[in-house]
């Protein structure tokens, strides 16, 4: 095993990814280097961000927001914007990022800042990253005598695609507070909300695993308040994520907003990410395999029913992560059915679940997820870290014709929980003999690869 320590690197600071400097502008990286391709895979730990919110947040109308109540792997980090002496963030001054331009003791001020720690997650061959943290903490823009409502992130999640885009989510809780007429408002709870977004190419992990992550911001519209959309450079007009802008009160909607263009309007777009993690690569992993399956028997009597045991090699490729519940966001497996499909069943090109009748499904996937599915009685398949399998489906015409006059018999696979991966999609035909003995022919089926004349090569997702 060999574990090495990857770090963000954060916008403005002097340095190069891949060869190639990053210039940052008010979240919007102005001439980002090209993606990653081919990095190391492995396991994400001891994974932490920081975060300053915004140019605003160190600011102000009563200065500095106040970042309160962290518990669990969240903490603050205090700069010298408020007397203290962080030094771990320091992104650079505007218009290199949001923060504004204030000295302390002849130096660039640093800011508050929001950290969480002890983060967990996977990093997939083409550089798609998932990581998770636990904790909370909150911020809030106005002293506390003034009982504005409290902004509270819970339990982030950052989400790193193939192609550099991404979001950073969280459960977000608005405090019970007064509103700006002195009226009681109740505590409201938005669930997972995205908090920031990444274009492509916005958010990029190099073969050492550092990740510059930049928000997107600059010509972002909002549509529910007076945004000025005129301003020219070096002045910046943009906006935070629509779902962050629902979430939060509409009397603190212009801290994530430009009402003008210039001064602090220019503080108000979200700085950046400072990311570090240890990645665990397994040194005998073997590369991402070609997906295959082998049936005991493809030609069966067209009566009764039929034990076939299917057996798969190839399924390794951890990239394949699931988009929702139960497995959003960690290798979800796929599943293995036999079923009656239509030609157009094939999920990446189109194909809805009225293609594909289900007769008997099993979910094939690594062995510590079985529980979240609910185990063996959910038809939990061990997948093999090495990417292989072993089970049996019971194959039975008649129960197939009951689902659909139409289709063809077959075993079939696709990537579970939502996730879509061409190469994991391949389909062994089924034939079904009313009288006569077939044993004399070669009915092993071996499907996958591109290897057998017939074999059907399918692209992957979910029922």
């Amino acid at each position: 095993m060999k574990t090495s320590r990857s770090r963000l690197a954060l916008a403005g600071r002097r340095g190069t990814m891949l060869g190639a400097t990053l210039a940052l502008l008010a979240g919007v990286v102005a001439a980002p280097a090209a993606q990653a391709q081919d990095v190391t895979p492995g396991t994400v730990s001891d994974a932490s961000f920081v975060w300053g919110i915004s140019g605003y947040a160190q600011k102000g109308i009563f200065g500095p927001w106040r970042i309160l109540d962290a518990s669990g792997d969240a903490s603050a980090l205090v700069g010298s914007v408020s007397g203290g002496t962080q030094a771990e963030y320091t992104p650079a001054a505007f218009p290199a990022t949001s923060m504004p331009v204030s000295l302390v003791g002849g130096q660039q001020a640093t800011p508050n800042a929001i950290k969480f720690s002890d983060g967990e997650g996977v990093r997939g061959t083409d550089g798609t990253v998932t990581i998770d943290w636990d904790g909370e903490i909150t911020f809030n823009a106005y002293p506390a005598n003034l009982n504005a409502p409290d902004e509270t992130l819970a339990d982030p999640k950052l989400t790193v695609n193939a192609d550099g885009s991404g979001t950073l989510n969280a459960d977000v809780t608005i405090g019970a507070a007064n509103d700006m007429n002195g009226n009681p408002t109740p505590e409201v709870n938005a669930g997972r909300t995205t908090v920031l977004a990444f274009g492509p190419g916005a958010a990029q992990v190099a073969e050492d695993g550092t990740i510059t992550l930049s928000p997107r911001y600059a010509g972002v519209q909002h549509h529910g308040g007076t945004q000025d959309r005129t301003c020219t450079a070096p002045n910046v007009w943009g906006a935070w994520t629509p779902e962050w802008l629902a979430a939060v009160p509409a009397s603190v909607h212009p801290h994530y907003y430009n009402t003008g263009c210039g001064g602090d309007q220019n503080l108000k777009g979200p700085l950046p990410l400072q990311v570090t993690y240890d990645l665990t690569e397994d040194e005998t992993q073997v590369p991402v395999g070609t997906p295959k399956i082998q049936l005991s028997e493809t030609t069966l009597a067209a009566d009764g029913s039929h034990q076939v045991t299917i057996t798969g090699t190839g399924f390794n490729d951890r990239s394949v992560v699931g988009v929702r519940p139960p497995l959003a966001g960690k290798p979800a497996g796929f599943y293995l059915v036999f079923g009656k499909f239509e030609d157009a069943w094939k999920p990446s090109a189109g194909g809805t679940s009225a293609a594909r009748k289900v007769v008997e499904q099993k979910w094939v996937l690594a062995a510590e997820n079985h529980a979240v599915i609910g185990g063996a009685a959910a038809g939990a398949v061990e997948l093999r870290p090495d990417g292989s399998f072993t089970t049996t489906l019971t194959v039975s015409k008649g129960a197939a014709d009951a689902k659909s006059e139409t289709g063809g018999y077959g075993i079939y696979t696709y990537a579970a929980s939502g996730a879509v991966h061409a190469p994991w999609e391949l389909s062994a035909p089924i034939t079904f003999t009313t009288g006569g003995d077939d044993d004399d022919d070669d009915d092993t089926g071996n499907v996958g690869g591109g290897s057998l004349a017939g074999m059907t090569n399918l692209f992957g997702s979910l029922m």
